[in-house]
């Protein structure tokens, strides 16, 4: 199992999940089971072309996944964190 983190401006869209396990040998399976489970994450992490959203970056096991995040591999144990940058001005 993948254990997903959920960052805390993403919990209201996963009824308040701090990490979820999924399966799946790339993060981008990883992420599209995350968004079955929890369908209002997918406008959180993917755009409408499907997509990693250009304000999320993936870390698998505290290393940056870029810069082909949703091909990168995973395997059983590995953590995946989703963090999400801020904008604005």
């Amino acid at each position: 199992m993948i254990t997903i983190h959920i960052p805390l401006i993403h919990r209201h869209l996963s009824d308040d999940v701090e990490t979820y396990e999924v399966e799946g040998d790339t993060v981008g399976q990883c992420l599209t089971q995350l968004v079955k489970a929890f369908p209002l994450m997918q406008e959180a992490v993917f755009t409408d072309k499907g997509e990693l959203h250009h304000l999320v970056e993936i870390f698998v096991n505290s290393e940056s996944a870029h810069p082909d995040e949703l091909a990168c591999p995973t395997e059983d144990g590995d953590e995946v964190h989703i963090i999400t940058l801020l904008s604005g001005g």
